[in-house]
């Protein structure tokens, strides 16, 4: 029986999302068909937003069955997570990629030290670390309402 739901991703895809929605790393191709760029621009992931769910090419979602930042950035600009601007705003010209590899895959750590590195007097690191987690909660509650499609389907 083929599997049609996503797993869930590890926290560290939200603020992924954010610095690509920040960074303007997207484009809409067409209706249903969303660009996105890795952080350090080396890659192009297509997004296929289907009316019950979602397909991407990125390694995270296509290989694994997990939802990769690229559906994240999709569901955000759709409005299906919300999301506070001022927050989003932080995480601008952030290479997920060097971070990622500098902390060896660690999600955790990655995270950590990105949200340190973004924290700031209005926004310290518990009230950064509390709406990514507040977002979290919001992508798995909607998981269970979005299907997984393959690329093509």
């Amino acid at each position: 029986m083929k599997e049609d739901k996503w797993k869930i991703p590890h926290i560290i895809k939200i603020p992924e999302a954010y610095t690509a929605l920040i960074d303007s790393r997207y484009k809409w191709e067409n209706e249903g068909k969303l660009n996105v760029f890795s952080s350090d621009y080396s890659k192009q992931y297509t997004v296929t937003v289907f009316d019950d769910g979602y397909a991407s090419n990125d390694n995270m979602s296509y290989n694994k069955g997990i939802l990769g930042y690229p559906i994240i950035v999709a569901l955000m600009l759709e409005n299906k997570l919300i999301i506070d601007k001022e927050i989003v705003s932080l995480f601008s010209k952030i290479n997920w990629t060097e971070i990622n590899i500098k902390y060896e895959k660690n999600f955790t750590l990655s995270m950590d030290a990105v949200i340190k590195a973004v924290s700031n007097e209005v926004y310290d690191y518990d009230l950064v670390y509390m709406n990514l987690y507040n977002v979290y909660e919001q992508l798995k509650e909607l998981l269970g309402r979005i299907n997984k499609h393959l690329k093509g389907e």
